[in-house]
């Protein structure tokens, strides 16, 4: 098994690598950029290499929690940027309907929660609500329903975990915080981890970072002997660093 230190040197040069390759795709935009597949397609990668350099700094403090929880961020950019090679145009209309529909939900939630709107700006909220839920076409846009849209859909069981164990404060999570101690328990801030859990978390970000920048280089269409050569070469080192 590759040890914890490699992964992590693996995972760095990951990061700058991609930056470079974020760059190659830069091209001009007309419009809105919510309406241009590359450019969305760009964002999702720059998202991608945020969550994942927030990873690397927390793992490296012993937050396995909050690592595995910005690695199923990197999990959720990968299906968002599979389901747009897929889908392209159609995706991106799928998106802001489900925009729409979260926007709907929030403000009705303000309407009916017991909110004093009795002035100027509540009556503006108001009146702004009931134009959303009368003019705006929306629909839900649910994690799973993305994911089954590429062939990546059997990762929905990895989210599954990832939210469980991490994401969410179910009993699989809040478990790491308890320690026996003379028959009572203790509850420590330092979550219980091992070190294959946490050389699994990296090979899944790795995994899922360049998954993310594979789709992004056949959305903007860059096929030059360079970036497709940068590409190439990580996965070939992702792969090795995996058989081992």
């Amino acid at each position: 098994m590759t040890d914890q230190r490699t992964w992590l040197i693996f995972a760095e040069n990951m990061i700058d690598v991609g930056y470079r390759l974020l760059r190659a795709t830069d091209a001009p935009v007309e419009g809105e950029w919510a309406a241009n597949t590359r450019s969305v397609a760009q964002a999702l990668f720059a998202r991608t290499l945020s969550n994942a350099r927030g990873a690397l700094s927390l793992i490296r403090t012993g937050c396995i929690v909050e690592t595995r929880v910005l690695t199923r961020c990197c999990l959720e950019n990968y299906f968002w940027i599979t389901a747009l090679f897929k889908d392209r145009e159609t995706f991106l209309e799928d998106m802001l309907r489900g925009e729409m529909h979260h926007g709907r939900v929030r403000g009705n939630f303000v309407r009916d929660a017991g909110f004093d709107l009795d002035s100027e700006v509540g009556r503006r909220y108001l009146t702004e609500i009931q134009r959303m839920n009368t003019d705006w076409e929306s629909s839900p846009l649910p994690f799973r329903a993305v994911a089954a849209r590429g062939p990546v859909n059997r990762a929905y069981a990895l989210y599954g975990n990832l939210s469980s164990d991490a994401a969410h404060p179910s009993f699989s999570s809040l478990k790491r915080y308890i320690r026996p101690y003379e028959g009572k328990f203790v509850f420590d801030p330092d979550a219980i981890t091992d070190e294959s859990e946490e050389i699994a978390t990296l090979e899944q970000l790795c995994c899922f970072t360049l998954g993310t920048c594979a789709n992004l280089l056949a959305i903007a269409g860059n096929t030059s002997p360079w970036a497709t050569g940068q590409l190439q070469a990580l996965v070939a080192e992702f792969e090795q660093l995996v058989s081992k």
